[in-house]
């Protein structure tokens, strides 16, 4: 009896090893399935770093409209300031701007700068010596973009006819050109005008008749500016006295940036105001 139940005992041993088996074959570790990170193989390298994905391209400026006007377009020197307006349409308050110009045969001038308001309108005030052309732009760097076209203002020299006593029977007429305040650079250049043409208009009629050619000449400094002079010395007589207006002009350009050249200069006959 005795050995019976140690014979009992021993199969009820073998019979629970048995089943226990399974329960400790599952905590055995998983057989490697590549070449690193197992039993008995080295680690692992660390992963490759993703790249991250970037962010969108900021969206392109918009474009403003700009539209710019002036007070005057056509000046003697020294005559009167301008007020220079540029409306910037589609552009936001805030907006840096600035007015650029540009002297031709002188360069560019330093811009003005502005901010723009709600109301998208810049002013200046420009006090321009020589003909100038003019450009409101957007400055760089900003939500939006535009430029207006070129807006030209012509300056004109100061012009002056002045009579003088000569020899018996005869006056003396002196035609002057006066550019460039001495106060302010830059320095005119002369034009390429060579002669001054004199006309008289009679009384009662529309064109003027030409009486005389002096060769224009450099002359001293004035508190006008720089000027150029020519002299002619005519006769009186019954049709001077009798005439509406005598004056002269030149074909050219008596200073480089001075207004523009009178188109009918020169002619033996010319329309008159």
């Amino acid at each position: 009896m005795k050995l019976r139940s140690i014979v009992v005992l021993t199969t009820a041993i073998a019979i629970a090893a048995l089943a226990a088996e399974p329960a400790a074959a599952q905590h055995l570790p998983a057989p490697p399935t590549g070449p690193c990170g197992g039993v008995l193989q080295p680690p692992c390298p660390e992963p490759e770093p993703q790249p991250q994905p970037q962010p969108p391209p900021p969206p392109p400026p918009g474009t403003a409209t700009v539209t710019l006007v002036a007070s005057h377009y056509d000046i003697t020197l020294g005559e009167r300031k301008i007020r220079m307006t540029a409306t910037f349409a589609n552009a936001p308050s805030n907006t840096r701007v600035r007015l650029e110009q540009t002297m031709p045969g002188y360069g560019g001038g330093a811009p003005e700068e502005a901010t723009l308001g709600s109301d998208g309108v810049a002013r200046w005030t420009v006090e321009p010596r020589v003909n100038t052309t003019y450009r409101a732009v957007v400055q760089q760097g900003q939500s939006v973009t535009g430029a207006s076209d070129a807006l030209d203002v012509r300056v004109y020299p100061i012009y002056a006819l002045s009579f003088h006593r000569a020899r018996a029977g005869h006056f003396r007429m002196k035609f002057s050109a006066s550019f460039g305040l001495p106060s302010t650079l830059p320095r005119p250049i002369a034009g390429d005008a060579r002669f001054v043409y004199f006309y008289l208009q009679p009384r009662g009629s529309k064109r003027a008749s030409r009486i005389a050619r002096a060769r224009l000449r450099g002359g001293p400094c004035n508190p006008f500016g720089w000027v150029r002079t020519a002299n002619v010395t005519l006769r009186v007589t019954r049709r001077v006295v009798r005439a509406k207006y005598l004056f002269g002009c030149t074909s050219g350009l008596a200073w480089v940036g001075g207004g523009v050249p009178y188109e009918h200069c020169g002619r033996r006959s010319v329309p008159a105001g």
